[in-house]
């Protein structure tokens, strides 16, 4: 019971810090239920960019049922001339319902990332020829869209009001290099102390990087100073703290279980918790 309600605070905690946390796309709907009439031949897709390397953890679309039944597929593309390329994922939702709704769909089973300084689009059509249904309006007019009346065959570029759609992703963070770690394996050892020795009596070669990792005192140069230094820093390591979190990925061997530090002890060298993706 306590790993249950562990993994549900969780997975509250994600659902109720989406909309200040890792918001990176934001098309508002208006106060009508006016829209985008999404049927087999009716697509549209609005275009976003991202200024930093992401990983994609839901999307949230507004939609109004118009048929009496209404599935669609949202789906992420890439940017092809300034128009929705190639698919790199795809999601279906059935709409419920006779009044306009926000849907919510969590795609980070997926792992889909987006690259710094890149656009992409968002899309929106009907499984069949026999569902429609409204995508509605952004509040606002100035948002990049596309227009495809051939099943998203060929697109024509617009601006005015969108489809009303929020997405979220987290940001990929590089770590800071641990001074010493020249070998760059995210860890001060002694491999990185048996390189500083092999530099200093010039049985290998250093590149500039390495170099600059292994200056511990900044005196503009690897030598014995830093190899001294080195050693005192690793012996003088702290130790790693030990704690238990709930695995809730469905992927994982570990699914369902508490597990920490302690459970990789002596099997694993790098430890890495937090979101998947």
């Amino acid at each position: 019971m306590f790993k249950f309600i562990l993994s549900f605070i969780l997975v509250l905690s994600f659902v109720l810090a989406q909309d200040f946390r890792s918001l990176i796309y934001s098309a508002n709907a208006g106060g009508d239920s006016l829209g985008f009439l999404i049927n087999d031949s009716n697509s549209y897709a609005n275009r976003f960019s991202v200024n930093a390397d992401y990983a994609l953890e839901a999307l949230k679309v507004t939609l109004e049922k118009v048929s009496d039944q209404a599935n669609i597929i949202i789906s992420i593309h890439s940017d092809t001339n300034n128009n929705p390329g190639s698919i790199i994922g795809t999601w279906n939702q059935n709409l419920i319902g006779n009044l306009p709704r926000e849907y919510t769909i969590y795609t980070l089973n997926e792992c889909i990332t987006f690259e710094a300084n890149s656009y992409y689009w968002i899309s929106i059509k009907t499984v069949n020829e026999f569902e429609e249904a409204y995508w509605i309006f952004t509040s606002e007019d100035n948002y990049p869209y596309a227009l495809s009346e051939d099943n998203q065959s060929n697109w024509t570029y617009n601006t005015g009001f969108a489809g009303a759609s929020k997405i979220y992703a987290e940001i990929f963070y590089d770590p800071e290099p641990v001074i010493g770690d020249i070998n760059f394996d995210n860890q001060l050892n002694v491999l990185d102390v048996v390189s500083m020795v092999s530099f200093v009596i010039g049985e290998i070669i250093l590149d500039q990087n390495q170099i600059e990792v292994g200056d511990l005192n900044s005196d503009e140069s690897l030598d014995v100073l830093d190899i001294v230094q080195s050693v005192y820093n690793i012996v003088n390591l702290e130790p790693m703290p030990d704690f238990e979190l709930a695995d809730f990925n469905p992927n994982s061997a570990y699914n369902g279980q508490l597990i920490g530090p302690s459970t990789f002890r002596n099997k694993i060298s790098v430890y890495y918790f937090g979101k998947q993706g």
